[in-house]
């Protein structure tokens, strides 16, 4: 090739070269410029016709959500504004995620109103809407845009007054993933059912909270569906758990089931094996018959059980915990056990168990810390460090509280209540840094403890034992130190010789006892005292006129006591939903107790 011949041929390949470099950076300059204009102009409008809607319809807090909703930017980005998600530029910008929950209506007259739905019609690739916390009422689709939502997979409508099961169920598009429709009224209508179980898709249901009053046999339809939870309804009449309704779910991994009123009747055959393996049970006031569902026994890959107020009796099910080993949670609470047997030879991770509320007798087992050394890190539970909380409170434990209680160094709610408890309170106690301690309806004796840790003493309840003796002063002294509730021993001499005013005392409950003594002019000092009760005591002499000056029942701090402690560790066996189904009773180690019963009269100096 000639010298000039190669030279042009240089050229065109370098003006080739350069036209593609300008087109790639073209491109790139193009894309950059969509994603920076973010979602369609359409959108962007349909977006402040909706806001517009909610700020004259529903008085929407400007400054709360919509502010970055602006109508003045023409350039701004609708992609960027609060509670929106746009999918990336690729694919053409559109809106794919609105959060439109928690609109609160600004007065009672604009609760329970009707949304429009035609105001979604500019968002045809939405992919996720939630309307939960409005108060609505009712849907209205005049064009049927919700069902013409093709890409549309989770919908959470749920803690609205929803009562129309039938009308609700025609607005459902067939591609919905994920539904949550809890903490309505919604009755079970056959419409509604049939329009629910024609959700192929489904993966998970959420109808809990609502006013259903038996289970569809349709919902075995459903075989892609993860998650049910139809806890917390008005009242079942029959579920047929095991033979029918959930017959076809092979991938269910998360079964929620309550009732308000009433048990819920099972049907169910000992030899159906079931065709799933869940994560998560959470059954309450459940007849099972009295024992444990039998198809449990080929469950191996339960995180959390939950069966409560059910009568369970007999033993803590050892195979349980044998035969799922990844168990992070138990909770048998208000049923009918009698013995906390424990599996032998295993070493096991559990790390919540709640067996409060049966009818266990006999001593807390020692080696419950080496068979469950999550509930403890330590090899047995007079070494625990760890542990926060112990709670065996209504059982029938006997014996003597133990000497070591004070080797728990982390321990902060030390509850007992409702056993056979006896003999006096070891010193040791005074070495734990506690906030609650209750031990209540035993038969402990003795003098009250006068050592105890009071920084961070919280409650102390010994309401119901046969304690003697006087008041310690000391207890008077301690600035965090709310509930004392002593009522029902045989606790004598004066009270309250030396009170602080930075008590911060609310319940002071000394009724029942054996006072014989004036009631102290100082006793006023406790200025945030809304509850006292000194009735059937043999007090003398007038009653403080300073008692006219207090302002009782207004700062009484009479709730039963909560202890939720915020357990990290529970973390691991969440289960990741969409629809946020998690046991938050059990992670934050919350347990209902009976409500404090306090009767009153007045006394007038005449």
């Amino acid at each position: 090739m000639r010298t000039y011949e190669r030279y042009w041929w240089w050229v065109k390949k370098k003006k080739q070269m350069a036209l593609v470099l300008f087109m790639i950076v073209t491109l790139m300059l193009q894309l950059q410029m969509k994603g920076c204009v973010g979602c369609l102009e359409t959108e962007r409008m349909g977006l402040l016709q909706l806001k517009s809607y909610l700020k004259n319809g529903f008085k929407v807090e400007e400054e709360s959500m919509l502010k970055s909703w602006s109508h003045d930017d023409p350039s701004s980005d609708c992609c960027h504004w609060k509670r929106v998600k746009c999918s990336d530029a690729t694919t053409g910008g559109h809106v794919v995620h609105l959060s439109l929950d928690e609109l609160i209506p600004a007065s009672y007259e604009l609760e329970n109103q009707s949304l429009n739905l035609s105001l979604f019609h500019s968002f045809p690739r939405l992919q996720n809407l939630k309307l939960s916390f409005n108060k609505f009422s009712d849907l209205f689709d005049p064009i049927n845009v919700l069902t013409g939502m093709p890409m549309l997979q989770e919908l959470d409508l749920s803690n609205n007054g929803f009562t129309d099961f039938d009308k609700l169920g025609v607005m459902l598009p067939l591609s919905l993933h994920v539904l949550n429709l809890a903490n309505n009224q919604l009755p079970s209508t056959p419409k509604g059912y049939l329009k629910i179980c024609a959700l192929m898709n489904l993966r998970e249901l959420d109808l809990s909270s609502n006013a259903l009053t038996n289970t569809p046999y349709c919902l075995a339809n459903l075989s892609r569906l993860r998650t049910l939870d139809l806890r917390k309804q008005n009242q079942w009449r029959l579920v047929f758990l095991c033979t029918c309704s959930l017959a076809n779910h092979t991938r269910l991994t998360v079964f929620k089931l309550s009732t308000k009123l009433g048990t819920i009747q099972t049907q169910a055959k000992s030899s159906w094996l079931p065709p799933f393996q869940l994560k998560i049970l959470k059954l309450k006031k459940f007849n099972l018959g009295s024992t444990i569902p039998c198809f449990l026994a080929h469950q191996h890959d339960l995180r959390s059980i939950h069966i409560t107020y059910s009568q369970l009796k007999g033993a803590f099910p050892v195979w349980l915990v044998q035969n799922n080993t990844r168990l992070a949670a138990i909770r048998l609470t208000n049923n009918l056990l009698t013995e906390l047997r424990l599996p032998s030879r295993l070493v096991h991770g559990l790390n919540f168990l709640d067996v409060s509320c049966n009818r266990i007798y006999g001593s807390l087992p020692e080696d419950i810390g080496i068979v469950f050394p999550h509930l403890s890190l330590e090899q047995g539970l007079l070494n625990s460090k760890s542990l926060r909380l112990l709670d065996i409170s209504d059982n029938s434990f006997s014996g003597t509280l133990p000497y070591w209680i004070d080797k728990i160094s982390g321990l902060s709610f030390l509850l007992m209540r409702g056993n056979k408890l006896k003999g006096q309170v070891p010193h040791q106690l005074q070495n734990l840094q506690l906030s609650v301690v209750d031990m209540s309806h035993n038969s402990f004796s003795g003098s009250i403890p006068r050592n105890f840790n009071v920084s961070s003493l919280r409650e102390l309840r010994l309401h119901s034992n046969e304690f003697m003796g006087s008041v310690p002063s000391y207890l008077f002294k301690a600035k965090g130190l709310q509930v004392l509730d002593w009522r029902h021993n045989r606790i004598s001499g004066m009270i309250l010789n030396t009170i602080g005013k930075t008590s911060d005392l609310g319940v002071l409950l000394l009724g029942n006892n054996s006072f014989q003594t004036h009631i102290p002019e100082n006793i006023c000092q406790l200025s945030n005292v809304g509850l006292l009760d000194l009735s059937h005591n043999k007090f003398k002499g007038a009653i403080p006129s300073c008692f006219g000056k207090m302002s009782f029942g207004y700062n009484a701090i009479i709730n039963p006591y909560d202890y939720s402690v915020g357990f990290s560790s529970f973390q691991r066996w969440r289960y990741p939903s969409a629809l946020y189904l998690v046991d938050t009773q059990l992670e934050l180690g919350l347990q209902s107790t009976p409500a404090t019963t306090v009767n009153f009269f007045i006394e007038k100096q005449i």
